[in-house]
């Protein structure tokens, strides 16, 4: 072979591999406020369940590069229709999160663009050549929180099974575990979630390496997922018993059990991994036979790559349409806010209450916060959580947003009821808490979104989603509640007593706050 037939050779290998990468770094560059969140999100300090994303992202750029290196024929340019279905669908997705402010779908979506492009552009085969760095960076974004209090309470049950087995006395309540030294409650950082969501991608990496079949290769990531849950149990009842041995005095008690979790993690992990690999039989393990076979893919029609184009050209637009979109001009409010000295008969007055019963809302614009009381009923607090235009990190729906103190109050249950004001029904949440002493409050939350009320959370999003379409950005959580010791009948009937003689006012006073907004909108 001359040089200049090596040449083209080498050209007729490259340009596939150099299209799709174009395509892929084209992709990351327009969905980069995305792709930035979860950088931030991974070097955070304040996220350490997900600090392993960066090494991820790092990780599967790596195997991907490696992957292409080693076999280049199984990146040809063969248009796939389902993978442009697929890479639209996704783009939408993406779009839509965006607009409703779902940051979790907004991070799957664009995870999923990626495995989608490498499908529209180069086949179904060239995916299977790619699984595992395609699969690897999902456990760098945060969609595993949900398992969170299962593996809390999960853990909670068999610990106190296991403490009862060995003969000590517990008594569980929730994920409070109760001996006669003291009481051991499963927090955040005992739940097993960070030792789970780093078992996963090390499981697969595992079964990428040594070439495990998908059945052999499910049932190991099945089993590092157990193994990983039963290091997180073993870990906290070392700890449990170390407390009850030494009437809490134990070191591990009170100073320092998140360092024995990760060395019994790793510690096990390592023998896991290690037993796996010598006991594994070898038929769990893909040969390589019949992998000399070409991959003969139908050739590529204009046609088909017109419609991957026009699919591509698509999901690059999405996210200018959402910048346009969410680029809506932000409301400022006319005036500094306060809180109207008085709500029709409700007249306002200082109590020291308010911080203790008040909820916990973040990146709120403004706040009002006041207490309210008339001839005949009891005090009522009014809370309202302004965003004069709802954005990351200022959202009224957003899970760091509490009608409540969590700290000073436990979620006990709730309902969504209609209320009638007047002549306005309003939908609310009520909710019941409790302090440590017992003492029970009623809460009644709502959100005002574009200048409609919702009380469920996914309504409230879609409301934000046409007040955008419209031009109309602006949101408010609203809390009203009873203030000292009542029965919650009697708390329902203040409350009830309140928004009939109240709301008017307070809808008044918080469209004066939007100023124009409703005259600027134009549907």
């Amino acid at each position: 072979m001359n040089a200049t037939t090596a040449n083209l050779v080498l050209q007729s290998r490259s340009a596939p591999i150099a299209v799709l990468a174009a395509l892929v770094l084209l992709t990351a560059v327009a969905y980069r406020d995305t792709l930035a969140g979860l950088i931030e999100l991974w070097l955070s300090s304040d996220t350490v369940d997900y600090s392993h994303g960066s090494l991820l992202l790092v990780l599967s750029l790596l195997l991907a590069g490696r992957t292409v290196w080693r076999e280049p024929d199984a990146f040809g340019i063969r248009p796939n229709l389902p993978g442009a279905a697929a890479l639209v669908t996704t783009a939408l997705i993406w779009g839509v999160s965006s607009l409703l402010l779902i940051e979790v779908g907004a991070r799957l979506a664009f995870w999923l663009l990626f495995p989608s492009l490498v499908l529209a552009v180069s086949g179904w085969h060239s995916v299977r050549r790619l699984w595992l760095p395609l699969v690897l960076l999902v456990f760098g974004i945060p969609v595993w929180s949900v398992f969170n209090e299962p593996l809390r309470l999960g853990t909670a049950h068999v610990v106190t099974w296991l403490l009862g087995f060995g003969g000590i006395t517990a008594l569980l309540e929730g994920s409070t575990i109760t001996l006669s030294v003291g009481k051991f409650y499963i927090a955040d950082n005992c739940t097993g979630m960070r030792q789970l969501v780093v078992a996963m991608p090390l499981a697969l990496l595992f079964a990428g390496w040594t070439g495990l079949r998908v059945g052999p290769g499910i049932l190991l990531f099945a089993s590092a997922v157990g193994m990983s849950f039963l290091l997180n149990v073993i870990r906290i009842l070392i700890v449990v018993v170390a407390g009850a041995m030494t009437d809490m005095q134990h070191y591990f008690v009170k100073e320092d059990h998140v360092s024995l979790g990760w060395m019994l993690f790793g510690v096990g992990m390592l023998v896991f991994f290690l037993a796996a690999s010598h006991l594994m039989p070898r038929r769990w393990l893909v040969t390589g036979e019949g992998t000399a076979k070409k991959n003969k893919a139908p050739p590529a029609r204009a046609s088909m790559g017109l419609v991957v184009g026009m699919a591509m050209a698509a999901a690059l637009l999405v996210p200018v349409g959402v910048s346009v979109l969410m680029a809506a001009p932000v409301v400022a409010a006319d005036r500094v806010l306060a809180p109207p000295s008085r709500l029709g008969e409700w007249v306002s007055f200082e109590t020291r209450e308010v911080h203790r019963s008040g909820g916990r809302f973040t990146g709120a614009d403004d706040e009002i916060t006041g207490t309210y009381i008339n001839s005949g009923d009891r005090p009522v607090l009014v809370q309202i959580a302004l965003y004069y235009s709802q954005r990351p990190g200022h959202e009224a729906v957003a899970w760091v947003n509490s009608p409540f103190d969590s700290e000073s109050w436990r979620f006990l249950s709730d309902e969504y009821r209609q209320i009638e004001a007047g002549d306005t029904v309003i939908p609310i949440r009520e909710i019941l808490v409790a302090s440590p002493s017992g003492q029970r409050r009623v809460i009644w939350t709502w959100y005002r979104v574009a200048g409609n009320n919702a009380a469920v959370a996914t309504n409230a999003k879609l409301l934000g989603l046409r007040g955008l379409i419209c031009g109309r950005t602006d949101a408010a959580s609203i809390v009203v509640t009873t203030v000292g010791p009542a029965e919650a009948a009697d708390s329902r009937k203040t409350l009830q007593a309140f928004l009939a003689g109240a709301e008017p006012t307070l809808m008044r006073q918080l469209e004066h706050a939007i100023g124009n907004a409703a005259a600027q909108s134009w549907c």
